[in-house]
């Protein structure tokens, strides 16, 4: 995040527990997203990413990853 500063966050697959996708009206004319992915911990889930490119294809593969490691996971769109 930010072009002065390069922010990373990291959860192990195991963790996460729900993939989230946000559009506002700006968001669907520049085909973006906030993407949310919601933690069994709740002090370390990812706030957002915000204006992710093709956000259903990303959400698709982060739930492929985490349900190999875990089993299924939700995904609201």
């Amino acid at each position: 995040s930010g072009v002065l500063r390069h922010d990373q966050e990291y959860m192990t697959w195991s963790k996460v527990t729900e993939v989230s996708i946000e559009r506002s009206l700006g968001d669907r004319l520049t085909r973006t997203a906030t993407i949310r992915i919601h933690s069994a911990n709740e002090h370390s889930s990812f706030k957002a990413m915000q204006d992710v490119a093709r956000p259903v294809e990303l959400a698709e593969w982060i739930t492929k990853m985490v349900s190999r490691r875990q089993g299924a996971v939700l995904v609201d769109d």
